[in-house]
């Protein structure tokens, strides 16, 4: 869970801040100057974190029981392979059945 956070932190704490923040950033370094004010807990509700393949399976019913007909995943991290690997083998074919 820890190295779920670091992944996190690393790469998507520019992308927390709520629109009255986030609308008057327009530079890239705008983004870090404010990102240095956000600390790794700071992501936790904003963005799913998790290192439990069952939390995202839990995740993604909650949200398909919303009556959402697509859910588009996205990993935040740069080791690509492992995150589709994992996807693939235990995340998705819990919803292969409920696909239409």
């Amino acid at each position: 869970e820890e190295a779920a956070l670091g992944i996190a932190y690393d790469q998507w704490r520019t992308n927390v801040f709520p629109p009255s923040i986030c609308w008057d950033l327009e530079l890239p370094e705008m983004f870090e100057d404010a990102a240095r004010f956000v600390r790794p807990e700071d992501l936790i509700g904003p963005v799913l974190i998790s290192a439990d393949a069952g939390q995202f399976v839990d995740w993604l019913a909650e949200f398909a029981e919303l009556g959402f007909e697509r859910i588009y995943v996205h990993h935040v991290g740069k080791e690509q392979r492992a995150f589709i690997d994992v996807f693939g083998e235990r995340v998705l074919p819990t919803f292969a059945g409920s696909a239409s």
